[in-house]
């Protein structure tokens, strides 16, 4: 249940978060569009402001010219040669900041045409009333093609313009567009955090309160598991002394038969008679490995440093009865220092270390590795022979209790020492795996 309201949190978190990063992207979005908008509008502006002070000088050239055709006094042209270098300079200003407008450039480059063409008629003119044909200059001054070039002019500076003015009322109508959206948005933002909010404080208090109902179900079966484990306790007790009991019973009458009856015993007597005592010592046996399992997991774990190479060469002492006179390979790979239970790995070594041997026994040369490996984050240990093996459709019953794969007339066994194995490593909560080779 943990992890189910941990699980609920985090997604609502997310959830929130990506709202919340969603806004801060638009509303980013929006003050960089912002930006743009005002250097756009800026750069509109610088246009605008080139584009008069071009068509200006023009006309500022033009009425001084007019002024010295009339009077005769020079210093009408006084500014005249400057008018036409501050003119064609923004022109050339124009040209620089319409560069990546192709349609402007191109009204631009018949601005400058009809630019040049006034400040050629203007000059005409000037060079023939400083020449003293007067008259001349008048008459050509009053054709009207001066004008008609200087209405050109006009008309293609509006041109040019209209068309700043139409983009600029473009990007200013798509920036108020983003800045409204951007604001909708932070409202509709702040509602679904809001209700998240809601939702989650709703959940975790439902949450909460199925918690509160499952802890007090879990104290229940608690007192339940440990008034169980109160009568395996007992039970335990009564298989180590009750039928224990019996059992010596039959196997000290048996031997004390078999002494009464000395030499007097046929074949078939002595033979009933090792039948029970056989019986009786696996029924010991029995009662123990069940004993042993049951108390498998209820032991307080002792963990400590455990140099699992030292391990398992005393385990291997411990069973040189089965090893020795045999012809046995060993292959032992450097086992590492693990933290554990000293008693369960022993227990764990002996066990399958046992089997090993036992399964082996039908081999003229038998071998058996001991080794460590990673595997998916974990590390591994394994024991492999060359033993008899077993059917893979019937792996899933190796581990349980009184589960055998072949019969006690070709190995020995109570079909109790996995099961037990199983137990103990389900203690630590890693994995008993099996495999058929």
């Amino acid at each position: 249940m943990a992890a189910k309201l941990e699980t609920k949190i985090a997604a609502g978190a997310l959830v929130s978060f990506l709202v919340v990063g969603t806004v801060c992207l638009l509303s980013y979005q929006s003050v960089h569009e912002a930006r743009v908008t005002s250097r756009m509008v800026a750069h509109t502006y610088q246009v605008l402001t080139q584009l008069h002070a071009a068509v200006g000088d023009l006309t500022d050239a033009e009425a001084g010219t007019r002024g010295y055709l009339l009077s005769g006094e020079s210093s009408y042209l006084g500014r005249q040669t400057e008018n036409f270098r501050e003119g064609r300079a923004a022109m050339q200003e124009l040209t620089a900041l319409t560069r990546e407008d192709t349609v402007q450039q191109g009204r631009i480059a018949s601005l400058r045409q009809k630019f040049d063409d006034k400040v050629a008629f203007l000059e005409e003119t000037t060079r023939l009333r400083e020449s003293g044909a007067e008259e001349s200059a008048r008459e050509i001054f009053e054709t009207g093609r001066g004008q008609q070039v200087m209405n050109e002019v006009r008309q293609t500076a509006a041109a040019i313009e209209a068309s700043e003015r139409t983009l600029l009322a473009e990007r200013q109508r798509s920036a108020a567009q983003t800045a409204a959206n951007t604001k909708n948005l932070v409202l509709i933002a702040g509602a679904v955090n809001a209700l998240l909010l809601a939702l989650a404080f709703a959940t975790i208090r439902r949450e909460m309160r199925a918690r509160r109902q499952l802890e007090y179900q879990l104290r229940h079966e608690t007192r339940e598991l440990t008034a169980l484990n109160e009568e395996l306790e007992a039970f335990s007790y009564s298989v180590s002394h009750d039928l224990r009991a019996p059992l010596r019973h039959i196997g000290g009458f048996g031997d004390l038969l078999r002494r009464h009856l000395g030499d007097r015993a046929d074949e078939k007597t002595n033979r009933y008679l090792t039948v029970i005592g056989e019986s009786t010592r696996h029924m010991g046996v029995l009662i123990d490995e069940l004993l042993a399992f049951a108390r498998v997991g209820r032991a307080e774990l002792q963990r400590s440093k455990i140099d699992l190479d030292a391990l398992v060469q005393a385990v291997l002492r411990n069973l040189h009865a089965s090893v020795e006179g045999r012809d046995i390979q060993w292959k032992i790979r450097a086992l590492p220092e693990v933290e554990a239970d000293a008693g369960m790995m022993r227990q764990v070594f002996t066990n399958l270390i046992d089997n090993a041997l036992k399964y082996t026994r039908s081999r003229p040369r038998a071998v058996i590795e001991i080794g460590s490996e990673p595997r998916d984050g974990e590390l591994l240990f394994y024991i492999r022979d060359n033993g008899v093996g077993f059917d893979p459709r019937y792996a899933a019953k190796l581990f349980g209790v009184f589960q055998r794969l072949h019969q006690t007339e070709e190995f020995e066994g109570t079909g109790i020492g996995l099961a037990n194995m199983r137990r103990v490593i389900h203690t630590w909560r890693p994995h008993l795996g099996r495999s058929e080779t």
